[in-house]
């Protein structure tokens, strides 16, 4: 999913909700690590997130205190995030949810962001999953402007490259022009 296509499935996503959802789209992590956020993960001094638990289980809403790779992952923040993080953490105690449902005031639930999620891309006129639309497109954004396959593995948290060449979709346009170049 390019970036222009993304902008027009949050502009159909509840207003309160969409900072959970660019969030998801600025820094390739998952859903489960999302909803699991905390404040204290969030260091604004050094400009880094470190994610440390996630949500899982049947329902996806078991809180468990490691990632699916079962170690820490520490990230930059976005700048583009950075002053809505901001927002969102300020007053609340350290142990509060980053993201919380704004019918609730409770972390998401799974199924609530993915049928957020499907709704608004049905408006949208695209049919793309949470996951693909967020975590594998921000990979591909990055692996088609040539940017480093290790450090795109690093921010994903997979502990195995290959993994992330599988999501990094391959630039098409730009093989094209590849091939037609002359030397």
């Amino acid at each position: 999913m390019q970036e222009q296509e993304q902008g027009a499935v949050l502009s159909f996503l509840p207003e309160n909700d969409r900072f959970a959802y660019l969030f998801l789209m600025l820094h390739g992590c998952r859903p489960s690590e999302a909803r699991a956020l905390q404040v204290q993960d969030i260091n604004f001094e050094h400009g880094s997130i470190i994610f440390r638990r996630v949500y899982t289980g049947r329902s996806g809403n078991t809180l468990i205190e490691r990632t699916k790779a079962h170690r820490q992952r520490v990230i930059p923040i976005n700048p583009d995030m950075e002053h809505i993080l901001r927002e969102l953490c300020m007053n609340k105690l350290p142990s509060s949810f980053v993201f919380t449902d704004s019918k609730t005031g409770n972390p998401y639930p799974s199924r609530t962001l993915v049928k957020r999620w499907q709704a608004a891309c049905k408006k949208a006129g695209k049919k793309i999953g949470l996951y693909a639309g967020s975590k594998h497109s921000w990979a591909s954004q990055r692996a088609s402007k040539g940017l480093s396959i290790y450090l795109i593995s690093k921010v994903l948290g997979h502990t195995n490259i290959k993994t992330t060449e599988r999501y990094a979709l391959v630039d098409v346009e730009g093989m094209r022009k590849i091939m037609s170049t002359q030397n």
